[in-house]
């Protein structure tokens, strides 16, 4: 069963639906176009409902000031920490967008990695979505790997990473792993190790 409701209402997106599930199983969130197992993550419920609120502030300050900031740019959320990645056209554009993110309540840091250039043609979005895809396969196929602590983008081949590693030899892991995909260009690692 999936209950429907605008949970910010000062928000211009519909961040999605919660499926509520028995006790027994976990609980999990489909916000847009993914689905987040909320119990199994280091940063809890309660982290997950903070990122997503502050992921539907930010998406709706972009629409706000500009829609090709909402549709050209990419956005993750982990423990209050933003990573913005796509492209504009000019650095002013790039700056606001910083900013805009920066200014909603509960960012703790805002990882500005976004490039000047041409918007994504499809062809590319579809390439970088594969080897995205991909990355997230074989990291939770690899025992030892927390993989749904790990939020992955990737544009023009370069793979972003933010979330949060068990410890320096699990995101060493997934590093390599990461560097063994093929598509992969270059690696720009936002992790933090817990603790």
């Amino acid at each position: 069963m999936y209950f429907y409701s605008k949970i910010f209402p000062n928000s211009l997106v519909f961040i999605g639906s919660l499926s509520l599930l028995n006790a027994c199983a976990p609980t999990l969130i489909e916000t847009g176009s993914s689905v987040v197992d909320v119990e199994t993550q280091d940063r809890g419920a309660k982290g997950v409902f903070n990122d997503t609120e502050i992921r539907a502030q930010i998406d709706a300050a972009w629409l706000r000031k500009s829609p090709s900031l909402f549709i050209n740019l990419g956005l993750e959320v982990q423990n209050g920490c933003v990573l913005l990645t796509g492209s504009v056209t000019n650095s002013k554009a790039r700056e606001e967008a910083a900013i805009l993110a920066g200014q909603v309540k509960g960012v703790k840091a805002v990882y500005d990695e976004i490039k000047i250039g041409e918007p994504h043609s499809f062809g590319d979005k579809a390439e970088d979505m594969w080897i995205s895809t991909k990355i997230r396969t074989e990291l939770f196929a690899t025992s030892g790997i927390h993989s749904n602590n790990y939020s992955i983008t990737t544009f023009n081949g370069v793979v972003y990473l933010i979330g949060i590693a068990q410890n320096q030899q699990e995101l060493k892991n997934a590093l390599q792993i990461i560097k063994e995909i093929k598509g992969v260009k270059k690696i720009v690692n936002h992790m933090e190790i817990k603790n």
